[in-house]
């Protein structure tokens, strides 16, 4: 129909040039389409709902083009908010460029009419009615053979597809590459969202999509319960969230790596309770998922952070020496790092050739992480042919109780690599690399960090005072590990001086 519209006003143009006049070509209808547009008696909503229902509803009034009749009640879920009915609103609204101004004339002086006057008249090319309305198309100028024909309103040639619908998708508001979905209850969310991260293969059999195209993420929560939390935008047709369970959702789903469905506590709950004794065909498909528990999340990232920054001692003149047994030892050290991080919820920022950086979220925590990489490695025996080599360029020279070195005279201290460790606390911004999907922190405590780090000696883990004194407030941390306060230390790129605690195991 658009298309007809299209052409019309194309002839019309064409027709007007080759003529030279101004207005409209003899041979053809004025205007292409009349509607009567009027508020109170106009045919709008009505063409609007018969084009959803072309679009919404392409299996059969069955389906239903306001309501979703599908799932069994009472969990009917409206469509009006669908992108099926934004679809119809645009076609109307490309439509209506095309049509016949309501315009008032002396022989019809009432605002509002049953057919539009000029398609009564004979300058329109059609128009949308319903079939009462044949009665009132007696006009002399629609009387002549051939000038009047009547046909059921087109299909559409776009769908909307059911499956999101199915889905029970009760709003939705986008931003971005990003969007949220509303649900009935959990299991309805989690059988949608899995169905997303799917393919069909040839031959019907389904298999997961792992790292294939987008890399979507999914997050769901569960439990708003306060309806001031959520508004419904006219300009958008379509609920918004707000406040902190928006919040929240969007945090579950950051906190999932690409191709993956995270789920809160809440919704897990929830979820747990709905499979128990839901019978509706989402329940049954989220029975077919597998939940894994992913530990506990920091989703905020507002507070402080403790980065700690452990770096092989002569990592580069091992590499450059031994360069196969060095990477071998390196690639040790940084496989004991990294498990031990996951039993005190630290994160891996980034490393490599010797240097990690790893964020905590309680400075006890990095404190003993950092103790006990260092105690570990000793205890590990490294892959390197000389170790004498290694040890004699590793001995212990760093800053002492009196502000000196800590000088050894004795030679074989260890096999294996020798790390030092410098940790500080404080707030840093993060953004997320697209090549890796790591976060990556950048600010002034990432900076103290590895400052604390570069006077540190072998075997040696040096905090400052703030991460000391949040240590001592956690109950139990004295009886484990024991400090020693080294002063105030001028480190370079720092305008004040910071002071400097070395950590012991007890």
């Amino acid at each position: 129909m658009l298309v007809v519209l299209q052409a019309h006003a194309a002839l019309q143009e064409a027709a007007t040039v080759s003529s030279g006049s101004v207005g409209p070509a003899a041979s053809l209808p004025r205007y292409g389409l009349c509607l009567t547009t009027n508020p109170n008696c106009g045919r709008l909503g009505d063409v609007l709902a018969a084009i959803a229902a072309s679009i919404v509803q392409p299996g059969g009034t069955q389906q239903g083009y306001v309501f979703d009749l599908a799932p069994e009640p009472p969990s009917i879920v409206p469509l009006v908010n669908s992108t099926g009915w934004r679809h119809a609103a645009d076609l109307l609204r490309r439509m209506l460029v095309y049509n016949a101004p309501n315009v008032q004339t002396a022989a019809n002086d009432r605002p509002c009419w049953g057919v539009h006057p000029a398609f009564l008249e004979g300058d329109c090319l059609f128009t949308l009615e319903w079939d009462a309305a044949l009665s009132s198309m007696a006009a002399p100028a629609l009387q002549r053979s051939g000038a009047l024909g009547v046909a059921p309103l087109p299909g559409s040639r776009v769908v909307m597809d059911r499956s999101v619908v199915a889905a029970g998708r009760t709003a939705s508001s986008s931003e971005g590459d990003s969007f949220i979905l509303a649900f009935a209850d959990p299991a309805t969310a989690v059988a949608f969202a899995a169905a997303c991260q799917t393919v069909l293969l040839p031959g019907g059999r389904l298999a997961l999509v792992a790292y294939r195209g987008l890399r979507v993420r999914m997050g769901l929560h569960s439990g708003l319960d306060d309806p001031q939390h959520v508004a419904f935008n006219q300009v958008g047709s379509a609920f918004k969230y707000y406040g902190p369970f928006a919040e929240t959702a969007k945090l579950v789903s950051n906190a999932a790596p690409g191709g993956m469905i995270t789920l809160s506590s809440q919704a897990f709950a929830q979820l747990r309770n709905s499979m128990q004794r839901g019978t509706t065909a989402a329940s049954k498909a989220a029975k077919e998922a597998v939940v894994v528990y992913a530990g506990r999340h920091v989703l905020s990232d507002d507070g402080p952070r403790q980065p700690a920054a452990p770096k092989v001692v002569g990592a580069s003149t091992l590499l450059a020496d031994l360069p196969g047994p060095a990477s071998r030892a390196l690639d040790q050290f940084a496989r004991l790092a990294c498990g031990l991080l996951g039993g005190v919820g630290g994160y891996l920022v980034e490393g490599g050739d010797g240097l990690l950086l790893a964020a905590f979220g309680a400075s006890p925590a990095a404190v003993e992480w950092a103790l006990d990489c260092v105690e570990r490695l000793q205890t590990l025996e490294a892959i390197m042919p000389d170790m004498s080599m290694y040890n004699a360029r590793t001995r212990p020279e760093g800053p002492s109780l009196h502000g000196g070195l800590i000088r050894r005279r004795t030679g074989t201290l260890g096999r294996g690599l020798r790390i030092k460790v410098g940790l500080a606390t404080g707030h840093a911004t993060h953004t997320l690399t697209e090549a890796s999907g790591r976060l990556s922190y950048r600010g002034r405590v990432m900076n103290r960090a590895a400052r604390i780090a570069g006077i540190a000696a072998a075997g040696q883990v040096l905090c400052s005072g703030a991460v000391w004194e949040a240590c001592d407030l956690s109950p139990g941390f004295s009886e484990r590990v024991r400090g020693v306060s080294l002063g105030e230390m001028n480190l370079k790129g720092i305008s004040s001086p910071i002071e400097v605690v070395q950590c012991l195991n007890l």
